[in-house]
């Protein structure tokens, strides 16, 4: 199990291996945080001011769903480090076979309650009637995407447990980078496309 960017806790000078750990995930936090930021950076530019309050509309609940995966994989990473602090290996497998079993199952139960319960929950929070239409696209792409976000909370864990906080920084570093630039290409096109779809049916209008 030992690897290269395996810390062990009990083995050389312990607040150089803490702060060896903690760096990495104080970095990957900072760059988890991006995600929301580069959002709303990007669709309040280039999107508008309505857009943007959607965004936050919809956040509450996104946010409860974040927080229920990284409760979710907390837990999962107390139980993986025990068992690998003791050097039971067949219980430390039988932690990330069962897991697996859980992370996909909380996944798919919270992608379909965001998918399917979106627009009454939305309601039930006093979203405006402007902010409804986009608040409902941004919160089922993310609950649409669940299962991964659970998926790489777990797994991040797990790596933790085992005494590897740089490969979940290089995760996020790069799925952030990414979230930046799809961002950016994904938002210009569809409005692109959008001003070009108006554009055609005024031209219809005009000269039909």
């Amino acid at each position: 199990m030992k690897s290269s960017k395996t810390i062990h806790m009990t083995e050389g000078n312990e607040v150089m291996q803490i702060l060896r750990f903690m760096l990495p995930m104080l970095v990957g936090a900072a760059f988890q945080q991006l995600y929301t930021f580069v959002d709303s950076i990007v669709v309040g530019r280039y999107v508008g001011p309505v857009a943007l309050g959607s965004v936050g509309a919809a956040a509450g609940i996104v946010n409860l769903f974040m927080a229920l995966c990284v409760g979710l994989s907390g837990g999962v990473n107390i139980c993986a480090a025990q068992s690998f602090g003791a050097g039971d290996e067949k219980k430390l497998k039988q932690v990330v076979a069962n897991s697996v079993y859980v992370t996909l199952a909380s996944g798919l139960v919270m992608g379909l309650i965001g998918l399917i319960l979106a627009r009454p929950i939305l309601l039930l929070m006093g979203t405006p009637a402007e902010n409804l239409t986009y608040a409902l696209v941004y919160m089922r792409l993310v609950c649409g995407a669940m299962v991964i976000t659970a998926a790489y909370n777990t797994i991040s864990q797990i790596l933790r447990a085992l005494g590897d906080s740089v490969t979940p920084l290089i995760y996020i570093v790069i799925s952030s980078l990414i979230n930046v630039g799809m961002d950016i290409v994904l938002v210009y096109i569809f409005l692109w496309a959008s001003q070009v779809w108006r554009s055609r049916l005024l031209w219809h209008k005009v000269y039909l």
